[in-house]
C-alpha cells in the first residue's frame, strides 16, 4: 500500500497539470451538477475548457488577461441553462465568445466558439483551435475504455462498436475522411472511466473534425477536439464559428446508462422540432425501385407510372405515410442513349418534362389524395460541368483542380463535377431560394439531400493563401444555413439527409436532419443491415435504412424509427399479406425504438455469419420491451443466453413470443441472469415483447350522469340489398335476406336504422304541376327500389325498431333539380314540390302501409357539402328555408306530429361542424326535435379529450334551444374516398369504434349510428370500385376476387371484427338508459356507466393502448355488490362464425368496488346480474 501512495504522489508531481488538457476537471462519485460545473470551468480568471494560438502563442498564457465578460441569458426552458462567456483582447481587436448551454435534466454541457475582430486592420495567424481542451480527473485509478465506432465507408462493418483500451501515455487520434463528418469514422464516443463513471461527447460540424483522447496517468484522460485545418487570419469585422463539443457526464457501472441518456438528450434538445414536438421520421415506401437495365434509380419513371404506383399501393392497403421519389426524374437523366444517368446528370435542377410534362406536381396531388407525404431525392452541392447550373453561375462553382476527381461519376469520360459554394452568401440564398420554390410548386413535403462527393480537396484547393480553413468554414456554416431556411420556410418540412448513405451525421447535423438511408452497403442484405441497426442505435434514436423483402428475417434487420419499403408489388412471388403484417410489425415495434436500447450480443466479431445477434428495447414508463434476435446462417446452436438490462428484480415479466404465441413468466432478476432464447433452424429471427405484470392499479369512478337519455345505438342499412345486390346475378339470393341480414339484425339487438330514401324511387316524374295537391295513381310505390325499402321496415317493424327516413337529394335530371346540377344529389329548386314528395312518401308509409317504425325523417343528406345550388354549395339560410317549408307542408298534411324532424344532418367537413350546426339551431330551433351530425375525423391517434371537445359543442349547441344531438353517422378516419376505410378489417378498429362511440355519449349525445351495417353497392350498374364496403359485415366473397385478401375470405357474408365489438353496445346498452361518464387518467383508454332502465348497471370498456390496465371502480351512484357477467373483446378470443360474444364461464364477484384488468386493444363489457 506505501508504495502504491508514493507512486500516485510521484505521478501528481510529474503531471502537476493533471494530463495534456488545458483544464482539469476534477471529478467526484457524484453525479455533475451541470451550473456548477459550467460556472466553474468558465469563471472569471480561470482557464476555460477551450484553447488556440493566436500570434504563436498558446492562449493559456494570456487568456486570463484579456478583459471577461459572463452573461447568463433567457431559457425559454427551466431545465436549460444558457451562457455567454466573452474574452476580449486588450487591443480591442479579436473578441472570442463561447456560447455555452447547459442540460440540467440530462447531466450535459455544451458549447460552440465564435472569433470576430472587432480590429480595423487583419488579426494575427489564429492557429491550432480547440474547442475542447480538458483533463477528467477520476477519483479512482485504473485503464480507460475509450468506446468508438466505424464511420459509414459502405460497409457490412459501418457504425460498428470498437473498443480502445488506454493505459497512460496512450492516445486514440480521431476525424472522418474526405470532408464528410462520419465516413469512415463517427463523431461520437463514450469514454469509460476506472471509477464507474464517463462522459458521451459528441462533436457537432459537418466536415473535417478532430478528436484525441489521450490518457495521462491511470486517474486521468484528456480530450481535444475541433476543426482539424484551421490556421488563418481575420479581415476586419469578419467572424467565423468552430465544431462544437458535448459532454454528456453520466454514472453507473453500466456505460449503457450514458448512452441512453444521450439518446434521451438528442431526441429532446438535437431533432427538429415540428409543432413543438420532435420529428417523427417517416415509414416510406418508393415508386416500385429497380427498372430494368438501363434504368437505373428513377430514370425511366414517368408520371402515369408513379400516379399507378400510388394507386397500387392503396389498393394493396400498403399506403406509407411518405412516398420517396429518388434520383432521376430530372433533366437528361434518362438520355441513356447519350451515355446519361441520374448521378451524371446533376446541377440539371428541371423536371424532365418529357416524362412529367406538368412537372411533380400531378404525383404529389395523387400522394396526397392518399393522405401520404411526398419526398423528393436532391443533391445541388455536386454540379456536373456542362450542366446547367455550371453553364448559368461559374462564379458559384469550386473546382478540385484535378485534386479530386470524381471517377465514381464519370461515366462517358468527359465530364467531371464542381462543387457548388454554398460558402458564398449570394450563391446560398439564391440556392435556398431556388429549391423552396421548386418544393413548393411541386408540392414536395419532404426534402432528401444527397452528397455523393468528398469536399475536401474542393475546400483545400480554394482556401486563399495564408487563410487555410476557411473554405471549410464558410461552406459549412452556409449549408446550415440552407437547410434553416428551408425548415423555417416550410415548419413541417423534414430533411433526410444521406451523403452517400450516412457519411454526414454529427451533432449539428443531426440537429436539422435525419439519416434515413443510413448507409449505401448491399440493399437489403440482412447481416450488415443488422449490424448498422445494432450499433447505430448506441447513440442515435432517429436513424433508418430500406428493405427489399417481407421475409421475417430480413424485414427484422431494418427495424427502427424510420425505413423505406423496397418491396416489388408488381411481381409475382411477392405476398402481399407478408407486406401488411411486416408494416404492422414494424409500427408496434418502432415506438420503443426511442425509448432505451441495450446490445446483448457484445461487440466482437459481429458480422460474422456463424453468430447469435440480439438487442433489447425497454420502454421504463410502462415497464415493458421487446428482446429482437438473430441465428445467422451458419451459427450451430439453438439456443443464446442473454442478460436484460433495466428492469425491475422484484417484478415479474411475461415474455410473449410473437411468433408462435408462446409466454412465460420470468422475474426482472432471472432475466437479469440469464435468459435463453431458442430457434431450431439457421438463418432465422424471433421477437419477444415482455410487459411487467407488476400493474399499477388505477382508481376510478362513476361521475355525474349526462342528463341526456339514450335513445338509440343503430346503424344505416340503406335499402338495395334486394334491388341491386340480389340483380347483379353474383351470387346473393333473396332468401339471403332472411337468412343472413334478418337474423343478425336481430341478435345485434339492433336499436335504430338509419334509411336513405330517393325521391325517383316513387315519383320519377312531377304527379302533376299542382304542389299541393297529390295525385297518387302517379307515384310508383310497387318500384323494384321501393320494395326493397319495404323490406327494410317489415324487418324494424318486427324487430321493434325506430327508423329514420333520409331523402338524400334530388338527383340531377329530376324534376326536383330542375335547373339545377352539381353533384349526384343537389339541392331542389321549388321546396313546394319538394314537401309535397316527401310528404306523400311519408303518408303511404303510415296510412296506407301502416308502418309505426317510421319515427323520424331527414330532409337531405349531408347538406353542408350536398345542398348545390347551380353547382356551388348554398347557403345555410337556403336549406333552413327548405326545412320550414317542408315543415308547414307535413302540418298541413296532418302527419307532423307522428314523425320527429332530425335536421342539420351535417357532416365534419365543408363549412365546419360547429359553424353549420350553430346555424341551423338559431334557425331551425322551432322546427326540429332533434339535430344530428357525423363524424369521420377521429382515429386511433385521437385522444378522449379531442372527441369529448367536440360532441360537447355539438350537445351545447343543441341544448341551448332545448333539444337533443344524435349523432347519425361515425367511423374512423382512414377513409378512402367515401366507400373504403383502410382499416376496415383490422381487429384494432372494433376498440376504435367503440372507444369513439363511448366518448361521443359521455360528452352528451343521445345516440350512435354507425355506417353502415353491411357492403352493398348503391348502383344497379355500378363497378366494384364503387361499392361501398364499409360494412360490419361483408358481401359474397365472390365480389372481392381482386382483393389480395380473397383467400382468406372464408365464408360469404363474413362478419369483420368489429361487428362483434359494435354488438357490445346494441345488446347492453338499451333505449332510455341514462350514461354516467367513467373518467380515465389516460388518453386512449375509455369507459362509461350506463343505467339501463331495468334499474341494472352496464360498464363499457375500450383500451385502445398497447398496455394493459388494471382498474379499480367506485359507483357512488348505486351499490356495486353482487356478480357481473364479463363479455371480452379480445384479438384472440372472437369466434371463427356470427354468433354473439359469450360471457366469461364465470361471472366476476364484486363486493365493494369493481377490480378489472383491460387487455391491451380490448373491449370489456361488465353486465350487473
Amino acid at each position: 500500500m506505501k508504495k502504491r501512495i508514493l507512486y500516485y504522489l510521484f505521478i501528481l508531481l510529474l503531471f502537476p497539470h493533471n494530463g495534456t488538457g488545458q483544464t482539469v476537471a476534477r471529478m467526484s462519485d457524484r453525479p455533475v451538477n451541470t451550473s456548477q460545473w459550467i460556472t466553474t470551468h468558465f469563471a472569471r480568471g480561470v482557464v476555460p475548457p477551450f484553447s488556440f494560438e493566436y500570434g504563436g502563442k498558446p492562449s493559456q498564457e494570456f487568456i486570463k488577461s484579456w478583459s471577461y465578460t459572463a452573461t447568463r441569458q433567457k431559457s425559454d426552458d427551466p431545465k436549460v441553462l444558457k451562457y455567454l462567456y466573452t474574452y476580449r483582447e486588450p487591443s480591442g481587436g479579436l473578441k472570442v465568445e463561447c456560447e455555452v448551454k447547459g442540460f440540467t435534466d440530462f447531466n450535459t454541457v455544451e458549447w460552440v466558439l465564435r472569433f470576430t475582430n472587432q480590429g480595423k486592420k487583419n488579426t494575427p495567424e489564429i492557429a491550432n483551435i480547440k474547442v475542447s481542451d480538458i483533463t477528467f480527473r477520476y477519483q479512482h485509478p485504473g485503464a480507460f475504455n475509450l468506446h468508438h465506432s466505424e464511420g459509414s465507408h459502405a460497409s457490412k462493418s459501418d457504425f460498428s462498436q470498437q473498443l480502445t483500451i488506454l493505459s497512460p501515455g496512450d492516445n486514440l487520434y480521431m476525424r472522418p475522411e474526405g470532408g464528410r463528418s462520419s465516413q469512415m469514422r463517427m463523431p461520437f464516443f463514450n469514454i469509460e472511466s476506472p471509477a464507474n463513471q464517463g462522459v458521451i461527447v459528441a462533436i457537432g460540424w459537418t466536415g473535417t473534425w478532430f478528436a484525441d483522447v489521450r490518457c495521462a496517468d491511470q486517474q486521468s484522460v484528456a480530450l481535444t477536439s475541433g476543426i482539424e485545418r484551421l490556421k488563418t487570419y481575420l479581415y476586419p469585422e469578419e467572424s467565423i464559428r468552430t465544431s462544437s463539443v458535448c459532454l454528456s457526464f453520466w454514472n453507473g457501472s453500466d456505460r449503457m446508462k450514458g448512452h441512453n441518456q444521450f439518446r434521451r438528450f438528442v431526441q429532446a434538445h438535437h431533432t427538429w422540432k415540428v409543432g413543438g414536438k420532435p420529428t417523427v421520421y417517416p415509414i416510406s415506401t418508393s415508386f416500385n425501385y429497380g427498372d430494368p437495365t438501363p434504368c437505373n434509380e428513377y430514370t425511366c419513371l414517368t408520371t402515369d407510372y408513379a400516379i399507378a404506383m400510388v394507386k397500387r399501393y392503396e389498393q394493396f392497403k400498403l399506403v406509407p405515410e411518405v412516398f420517396w421519389l429518388d434520383a432521376g426524374w430530372y433533366n437528361h437523366s434518362a438520355d441513356v442513349a447519350n451515355h446519361k444517368n441520374w448521378a451524371n446528370t446533376v446541377g440539371n435542377w428541371t423536371v424532365d418534362s418529357i416524362r412529367f410534362p406538368e412537372g411533380l406536381r400531378p404525383i404529389a396531388d395523387e400522394v396526397h389524395r392518399v393522405g401520404s407525404k411526398f419526398m423528393v431525392w436532391f443533391e445541388p452541392e455536386r454540379v456536373m460541368k456542362g450542366s446547367a447550373w455550371a453553364l448559368q453561375h461559374p462564379q458559384w462553382m469550386l473546382d478540385a483542380r484535378g485534386k479530386a476527381k470524381q471517377e465514381d461519376w464519370t461515366k462517358d469520360g468527359e465530364h467531371d463535377s464542381y462543387l457548388f459554394n454554398l460558402g458564398n452568401p449570394e450563391a446560398c440564398r439564391w440556392m435556398s431560394k431556388y429549391i423552396g420554390d421548386f418544393l413548393e410548386e411541386n408540392g414536395i413535403d419532404y426534402y432528401r439531400q444527397d452528397f455523393n462527393i468528398e469536399p475536401e480537396g474542393f475546400w483545400a484547393a480554394n482556401d486563399e493563401p495564408g487563410r487555410q480553413g476557411i473554405c471549410e468554414i464558410r461552406y459549412i456554416e452556409g449549408l446550415y444555413s440552407f437547410w434553416e431556411y428551408l425548415l423555417n420556410r416550410f415548419p413541417g418540412l423534414l430533411v433526410d439527409n444521406c451523403a452517400s448513405g450516412g457519411r454526414r451525421i454529427d451533432l449539428e447535423s443531426i440537429s436539422r436532419s435525419a439519416p434515413m438511408w443510413r448507409t449505401d452497403y448491399s440493399y437489403g442484405e440482412p447481416i450488415g443491415y443488422q449490424c448498422h441497426t445494432y450499433g447505430l442505435n448506441l447513440y442515435l434514436p432517429l436513424h433508418g435504412t430500406g428493405t427489399v423483402s417481407a421475409d421475417k428475417f430480413t424485414f427484422r434487420s431494418s427495424l427502427g424509427t424510420s425505413i423505406i419499403y423496397n418491396w416489388k408489388i408488381t411481381e409475382a412471388g411477392q405476398s402481399i399479406y407478408d407486406m401488411r403484417d411486416r408494416q404492422a410489425e414494424f409500427k408496434e415495434l418502432r415506438p420503443y425504438f426511442y425509448e432505451d436500447y441495450y446490445p446483448l450480443s457484445g461487440i466482437n466479431n459481429i458480422t460474422s455469419e456463424n453468430i447469435w445477434l440480439a438487442y433489447q428495447l425497454y420502454r421504463p414508463s410502462d415497464d415493458s420491451g421487446y428482446i429482437v434476435a438473430f441465428r445467422r446462417k451458419d451459427n450451430p446452436d439453438k439456443s443464446y443466453t442473454v442478460n436484460l438490462s433495466g428492469l425491475h428484480p422484484d417484478h415479474t415479466y411475461i415474455l410473449t413470443n410473437k411468433d408462435t404465441g408462446e409466454a412465460i413468466k420470468k422475474t426482472g432478476k432471472e432475466l437479469a441472469n440469464g435468459f435463453t432464447l431458442t430457434l431450431d433452424n439457421p438463418q432465422s429471427s424471433l421477437i419477444i415483447k415482455y410487459q411487467s405484470s407488476t400493474t399499477a392499479i388505477q382508481k376510478l369512478s362513476v361521475g355525474k350522469k349526462t342528463g341526456v337519455k339514450l335513445r338509440a345505438i343503430g346503424a344505416e342499412l340503406d335499402p338495395h340489398f334486394l334491388s341491386q345486390n340480389v340483380t347483379r346475378n353474383d351470387g346473393a339470393k333473396a332468401e339471403d335476406w332472411d337468412r343472413i341480414v334478418v337474423k343478425r339484425v336481430k341478435e345485434m339487438g339492433l336499436q335504430s336504422l338509419r334509411v336513405m330514401v330517393m325521391p325517383q324511387w316513387y315519383e320519377p316524374k312531377n304527379d302533376n304541376p299542382d304542389a299541393s295537391k297529390i295525385d297518387w295513381h302517379n307515384f310508383t310505390f310497387n318500384s323494384v327500389e321501393m320494395q326493397s325499402l319495404y323490406k327494410v321496415l317489415d324487418m324494424a317493424q318486427e324487430q321493434k325498431m325506430e327508423v329514420t327516413l333520409v331523402l338524400w337529394g334530388a338527383p340531377p335530371g329530376h324534376f326536383l333539380a330542375e335547373g339545377n346540377y352539381g353533384n349526384w344529389v343537389v339541392a331542389p329548386t321549388n321546396y313546394e314540390e319538394w314537401s309535397e314528395n316527401f310528404s306523400a312518401l311519408v303518408q303511404h308509409l303510415l296510412n296506407n302501409k301502416k308502418y309505426t317504425c317510421v319515427k323520424e325523417i331527414t330532409p337531405i343528406n349531408e347538406p353542408d357539402w350536398s345542398y348545390i345550388i347551380k353547382g356551388k354549395a348554398a347557403p345555410t339560410a337556403d336549406y333552413i328555408e327548405m326545412c320550414k317549408v317542408l315543415d308547414r307542408r307535413f302540418k298541413e298534411d296532418g302527419i307532423r306530429n307522428k314523425v320527429h324532424f332530425s335536421l342539420s344532418d351535417n357532416s365534419d367537413g365543408g363549412t365546419g361542424t360547429h359553424k353549420y350546426l350553430a346555424a341551423c339551431t338559431k334557425g331551425l330551433a322551432n322546427v326540429a326535435d332533434v339535430f344530428n351530425s357525423h363524424t369521420y375525423i377521429f382515429g386511433y391517434e385521437t385522444p378522449n379529450s379531442t372527441i369529448l371537445d367536440w360532441e360537447k359543442q355539438n350537445s351545447q349547441l343543441a341544448s341551448s334551444v332545448g333539444k337533443a344531438h344524435f349523432i347519425g353517422e361515425f367511423g374512423g378516419n382512414q377513409c378512402v374516398g367515401a366507400t373504403r376505410q383502410k382499416d376496415i378489417d383490422l381487429y384494432e378498429r372494433g376498440v376504435l369504434m367503440t372507444r369513439i362511440a363511448i366518448n361521443l355519449l359521455n360528452a352528451g349525445a343521445s345516440g350512435v349510428s354507425y355506417w353502415s351495417l353491411i357492403d352493398q353497392y348503391y348502383g344497379k350498374d355500378a363497378d366494384y370500385g364503387a361499392m361501398q364496403q364499409l360494412g360490419l359485415w361483408k358481401y359474397v366473397k365472390k365480389t372481392y376476387a381482386s382483393e389480395p385478401y380473397y383467400n382468406d375470405i372464408k365464408s360469404d357474408y363474413e362478419v369483420r371484427p368489429q361487428y362483434y365489438a359494435y354488438s357490445l353496445l346494441t345488446r347492453f346498452i338499451r333505449p332510455g338508459a341514462e350514461i354516467y361518464p367513467i373518467a380515465t387518467p389516460e388518453e386512449w383508454y375509455a369507459g362509461t356507466a350506463v343505467r339501463n332502465t331495468n334499474g341494472k348497471w352496464v360498464y363499457v370498456f375500450a383500451n385502445g393502448m398497447d398496455q394493459e390496465k388494471a382498474i379499480s371502480l367506485i359507483n357512488q351512484h348505486t351499490q356495486t355488490k353482487g356478480n357481473y357477467q364479463v363479455y371480452r373483446y379480445i384479438k384472440d378470443g372472437l369466434p371463427t362464425t356470427d354468433q354473439m360474444l359469450a360471457p366469461d364461464a364465470q361471472p366476476l364477484k364484486v363486493n365493494d368496488k369493481i377490480l378489472c384488468l383491460l387487455p391491451a386493444h380490448s373491449v370489456i363489457v361488465l353486465k350487473q346480474e
